[in-house]
């Protein structure tokens, strides 16, 4: 009996650790890393830093830029099972300080 509540208890607590050292950093987010710039992620994704739209620019520049990740894998005629619809990236002077998924 205590053999069993003592494996139990081994097998939950390595659940819960194991889970824990394989997660990601929080200012992370794929390949994008909070404090970049706009050049940057705009490499990354492939849009033109052109369309990042100025929401403020006075006293400070606040921008966002939008990122639809593509539904089609390069070379396959079946959808991407990626259920990223679109990511909108905000800086602020230059900075990525947020990152929003849907």
């Amino acid at each position: 009996m205590m053999t069993a509540r003592a494996v139990a208890a081994c097998a939950f607590a390595m659940t819960i650790f194991g889970n824990r050292l394989e997660a990601q950093h929080l200012s992370r987010y794929r390949t994008f890393e909070l404090g970049t710039d706009v050049a940057a992620v705009s490499a990354l994704t492939g849009v033109a830093a052109s369309e990042a739209t100025i929401v403020h620019q006075r006293p400070l520049l606040l921008q966002n830029l939008a990122w639809r990740p593509s539904r089609w894998t390069p070379g396959s005629n079946s959808d991407s099972t990626d259920p990223v619809e679109q990511v909108l990236f905000s800086f602020y002077n230059d900075h990525l300080f947020r990152i929003a998924v849907d």
